[in-house]
């Protein structure tokens, strides 16, 4: 019977010692980017996150327009973004709840703006003062196709993209001292 016992308790506290934790979620709100148009007023937006140990399940509680009581959906794991639908007229927040056979982790409220600012001229959507000095390498992807469409160097100034046909689009770029940038336009 003591052996037992003992047997019982090293189990225990060999088993207590392999436990792992509860998920961790980051969200990157700064790198979200509009990857479709649904209608007139809704567009899907990707969301960037960052998880640190496994998560067998992302609940995502979405408010839309200040509502108080959230729309819940259960986001595909496994993936380093959530994709949500988005009205582009008025303020969106949300919550993600990760859980893992360990625990859960719920992460602060975030708020994604209107995204009226997404319609604007094309020209002055990719240029910005540190863009347009020195030499960068530059890759455009289209957020319609999420596929590259372009990729080069630009040696200084404007780059001519007016063979781009209409459409959603990500440049990035990246300076000779490995500064990155990174924005989201819309030709028409």
């Amino acid at each position: 019977m003591k052996r037992s016992l003992a047997v019982w308790l090293l189990s225990a506290l060999c088993l207590a010692g392999r436990a792992g934790d509860p998920p961790q979620v980051t969200v990157d709100v700064e790198h979200a980017i509009f990857v479709a148009e649904k209608d007139k007023f809704i567009r899907v937006v990707r969301i960037p996150i960052t998880v640190n140990g496994s998560i067998d399940k992302l609940v995502v509680s979405q408010y839309d327009n200040g509502d108080t009581t959230p729309f819940y959906f259960t986001a595909p794991v496994g993936l380093p973004y959530f994709e949500a639908q988005v009205d582009c007229e008025f303020e969106t927040r949300f919550q993600l709840d990760a859980y893992n056979e360990f625990g859960w982790f719920r992460t602060d409220l975030f708020t994604i703006r209107p995204t009226e600012g997404l319609e604007r001229n094309f020209q002055t959507a990719v240029s910005s003062p540190e863009a347009a000095v020195g030499e960068r390498s530059c890759t455009v992807y289209s957020l319609n196709t999420s596929k590259v469409v372009w990729r080069g160097t630009v040696i200084s100034g404007q780059p001519d993209w007016s063979f781009l046909p209409s459409g959603i689009y990500l440049v990035s770029t990246t300076d000779t001292a490995g500064r990155r940038s990174t924005r989201k336009f819309v030709k028409r």
